[in-house]
């Protein structure tokens, strides 16, 4: 399972973080959550994408005559009707990359900015922190949370924090979603995780009117207290199932599988990093202080 998160030539990658270090250590993390503004430059997902229409060539054109009477001939461009792309500069060497192919005329380019706006609208909360942001699949993929006012508690003790999350894609294969969920995106799979394990969720289709209906964004996404209640519960059940940690390193082996015939140097140095950072968080992170060794623990230490 991989993080997707974009990085650079430098060996950085296009991600922000809010007081924690993410499992995959890339990215900058700050010691506060920053404004949205800066949040999206942190994690460089501030890039402009843009949409133009496929061109084809369509033979040659007499465009003059040289002093010796030849003729001067250039490429003739006709724009393939009703079939665009979408591209964006590379934050690296400024050329062009494509993002999305064969999209359509009623395909609208929603910026990442505008996807933040939109979550903050929701809440009615403009220029709120954010918690993570991170650009995915060179930037095809985006994706951005924050936290919202309210948790839970785990078994009277632990407060579980709930967050609303935006994500989209510039490819024209993943609409621009907003879901509320209790995991903290950092990567492709605890984005996958998020929308799984979701509250509640909703899909917007990128048309002209993509972020105008927030009325009916907001009754999609109404989070009550049952859907906090059903989690608690589950929550409270994990809690009081132990959890060893034979099983621990197992259930890391399942998450992370690694090929037996590895011996990239680089990969065999990561996976060791990641399970150094999983086991200091399943043995001393202070959050695990109220169910250490359960499987309320395991799954905490793994969305970590």
């Amino acid at each position: 399972m991989s993080h997707e998160i974009e990085i650079l030539s430098d060996g950085t990658g296009s991600f922000y973080s809010a007081r924690e270090t993410p499992w995959h250590r890339l990215g900058v993390v700050m010691p506060e959550a920053v404004g949205p503004g800066e949040a999206l430059r942190l994690a460089r997902a501030d890039y402009v994408v843009f949409k133009s229409p496929v061109r084809y060539a369509a033979g040659a054109e007499l465009v003059g005559m040289t002093g010796d009477g030849k003729p001067i001939e250039q490429t003739r461009w006709v724009d393939h009707e009703g079939n665009y792309t979408t591209w964006r500069t590379h934050p690296e060497t400024g050329l062009p990359v494509a993002l999305g192919k064969g999209l359509g005329d009623d395909y609208t380019v929603v910026q990442n900015t505008e996807a933040v706006e939109f979550m903050q609208a929701l809440m009615d909360v403009s220029g709120a922190p954010i918690e993570t942001a991170g650009v995915l699949y060179d930037g095809r993929q985006f994706f951005a949370s924050m936290k919202m006012p309210e948790g839970v508690q785990v078994g009277g003790v632990d407060p579980v924090d709930t967050y609303m999350i935006v994500s989209k894609g510039h490819d024209g294969r993943r609409a621009l979603t907003v879901d509320i969920s209790h995991v903290r995106v950092v990567c492709k799979n605890t984005l996958d995780w998020a929308q799984g394990q979701a509250l509640s969720s909703v899909k917007i289709r990128h048309t002209k009117n993509a972020v105008a209906n927030l009325e009916d964004a907001r009754r999609a996404l109404d989070v009550t207290f049952a859907n906090q209640d059903a989690f608690a519960h589950e929550a409270d059940e994990l809690l009081a199932q132990r959890f060893t940690t034979a099983e621990f390193e197992t259930l890391i082996a399942q998450v992370w599988p690694v090929r037996e015939n590895t011996t990239n140097k680089r990969t065999l140095a990561a996976v060791e990093a990641r399970t150094e950072h999983l086991f200091r968080l399943w043995t001393d992170a202070d959050t695990q202080e109220a169910g250490r060794q359960t499987k309320w623990a395991a799954l905490n230490a793994i969305v970590e």
